[in-house]
């Protein structure tokens, strides 16, 4: 399994960093037509820092100056020649520093626009609204316009593309669980509170303490119970998900749901004002945005998200197994 690190090298020593990634993970390959580097975890690497895998794929292929061949029956992406893979990392950095990440803030939740005429790329930070031109060449400029999606001054704005199933697709919320729905007055207030919860969320700038603070006090002023809290997390950070970066968004939210599963583990029972425990509620939640979201979520990123939350220290694989039984959803 590959090791987790921060998506900036820059803040590498960051402990409190959020933005986190797999190493790149390959293996090397030989046959009639010379060695091939196989890349193991092309699809989770790429999840993580918000791109397609497609596009890093191709990146490699251009600045190894080797053939990238993807296999599509074997699900298999690889570049002919045999590469070390700390250069294959050094690589997937300058690929985040060129294409990822924001250039005020260095947040890398960014869409990719087209620019005037269609003939630069441009960078929209989601946190901060800041917009830069990327320096990309004549080659890769197409390759990122393929998935960019089209300005709008409405950031709430569900982003849709006819011509993708899986990088421009919203997955849809559920605010109805957070609250009752009584009227449309009382909808656009749940819509602000997932916003909220959103913005706080994604802002690299606070400390993971002061998130908490925060999430709860948007909690508090919402007047919704403290059960209702891992999902107001979940629901705010998908808020803008689609379904290729739905991994890394809810790995952003990972370091306050851990907060929720670890007091409560330290308390050793789920307090009385709390009828169903954090972790019952994170795996719902999980299966819901998976089967029952206006978009699906391919069934097969469900052990994905498991993982990603066994590692962050959200669930135990015993917390896991015990919450699968609960929903009525067999176990892996």
């Amino acid at each position: 399994m590959a090791s987790l690190i921060s998506v900036d090298y820059k803040a590498s020593g960051d402990e409190k960093q959020r933005y986190k990634m797999p190493t790149i993970l390959t293996k090397t390959e030989s046959g009639g037509n010379g060695v091939k580097t196989v890349f193991a975890n092309i699809e989770d690497v790429s999840a993580a820092i918000f791109r397609e895998a497609d596009v890093l794929h191709k990146y490699f292929g251009y600045e190894l100056g080797a053939q990238a061949t993807y296999v599509s029956k074997e699900n298999k992406y690889l570049v002919m020649g045999e590469f070390p893979v700390d250069i294959l990392q050094k690589k997937v950095f300058e690929f985040i520093e060129k294409f990822v990440l924001c250039s005020k803030c260095r947040s890398p939740e960014t869409d990719v626009e087209a620019g005037p005429k269609g003939r630069t790329v441009v960078l929209r930070c989601r946190a901060c609204g800041t917009g830069h031109t990327a320096m990309a060449n004549e080659k890769m400029t197409p390759l990122l316009l393929k998935y960019a999606i089209k300005p709008t001054a409405d950031p709430k704005k569900v982003r849709s593309d006819a011509t993708s199933s899986t990088a421009t697709v919203h997955v849809g919320e559920r605010p109805d669980i957070v609250f009752p729905v009584v009227n449309e007055e009382v909808n656009k207030q749940q819509e602000k509170v997932l916003d909220d919860v959103y913005a706080v969320i994604t802002n690299p700038a606070l400390p993971r303490d002061q998130v908490a603070q925060e999430l709860v006090n948007i909690r508090k002023k919402a007047q919704s119970s403290e059960e209702n809290l891992p999902r107001m997390i979940i629901r705010g950070a998908v808020r803008n998900a689609t379904t290729a970066d739905i991994i890394q968004c809810l790995r952003v939210a990972a370091p306050q749901l851990q907060l929720l599963t670890a007091r409560q583990d330290a308390d050793g029972a789920v307090a009385s004002s709390i009828k169903t425990p954090a972790y019952t509620i994170i795996l719902e939640e999980i299966i819901y945005l998976a089967l029952r979201a206006d978009v699906k979520i391919a069934t097969f990123r469900i052990p994905m998200v498991l993982r990603m939350f066994v590692e962050e220290g959200v669930l135990s694989p015993s917390t896991s197994r015990s919450s699968m039984i609960a929903t009525q959803i067999p176990p892996e």
